[in-house]
């Protein structure tokens, strides 16, 4: 394997999940016609969660809402139904638990297993795929607008590098970095981390190292190697990161050194 076949890997968009709800939904039928058309857009998907996809934006919505309604039958209290598919009381964890991930593979074993208690005490695999879709395309309408060629994947999920002191507006502005066009599913090696209401998180850091060839190893990360917010180098970076690009990482020292944009010499 090369460097160039590390790359694909790394930035491959494939949601093997949302491929697992793509083959219950093409095959859904139903009479409300935003419904057939969820169905529609999941039938023409082909599995990736890129910035284009209208799939995965419906899939990504579907899915959430159908956790929800799983969660629904178990109590009436919205509170404790959020807390239950986002991984707990935590306020800081909430919503970025890894239980989230599995929520979706046991939502999806629901649809697999049609005749399981979760899936009957909700209603029943139609009742379900019912509300999860109607919801994706209502939100859509809502939110995005009723064009749906305006429903990709990159309209519904902007990432944003928050610095801490995000929450003053005037350091917000100055500080963070966004919003950032982002793919990358959930399940997919190139991964993007959404749920709908929560801040959106994606894979900041990648590295190659060519053991062959060390200096034609390569990195990229996000925003930026600066941290001063007044260098050019704060938030460069980010272009390159969202593109899938990737910059060198030199090893030798003579590498290093013809390539050195500038020096920082400390003293004591």
């Amino acid at each position: 394997m090369d460097v160039a076949a590390m790359k694909r890997i790394q930035l491959d968009t494939r949601d093997l999940a949302g491929i697992r709800f793509k083959k219950h939904a093409e095959i859904h039928e139903s009479s409300d016609p935003d419904v057939s058309l969820a169905c529609q857009i999941m039938k023409a998907w082909d599995g990736n969660a890129d910035r284009a996809s209208k799939g995965y934006a419906v899939y990504i919505l579907a899915i959430f809402k159908m956790i929800q309604a799983l969660a629904a039958a178990l109590t009436p209290d919205p509170k404790l139904q959020e807390e239950s598919y986002l991984g707990g009381f935590d306020p800081i964890l909430k919503g970025t638990s890894e239980f989230v991930g599995s929520m979706i593979t046991n939502a999806l074993n629901c649809l697999d297993n049609p005749d399981s208690w979760w899936t009957t005490r909700a209603g029943g695999k139609k009742k379900l795929l019912d509300i999860a879709l109607k919801h994706a395309i209502t939100w859509m309408r809502e939110h995005r607008g009723k064009n749906p060629d305006e429903w990709t994947y990159a309209n519904v999920v902007q990432m944003q590098y928050a610095h801490p002191m995000h929450t003053i507006p005037a350091m917000d502005y100055i500080f963070s970095v966004g919003p950032v066009d982002v793919g990358g599913g959930i399940h997919s090696p190139n991964c993007g981390w959404f749920i709908p209401g929560y801040p959106v998180a994606g894979v900041t850091y990648r590295q190659i190292i060519d053991m062959a060839d060390l200096d034609n190893s390569c990195i990229i990360y996000g925003p930026g190697q600066s941290g001063n917010v007044a260098s050019k180098h704060y938030a460069d970076l980010v272009p390159l990161w969202a593109a899938g690009e990737y910059i060198p990482m030199l090893w030798r020292r003579d590498a290093v050194e013809k390539h050195a944009e500038s020096r920082l010499l400390l003293k004591q």
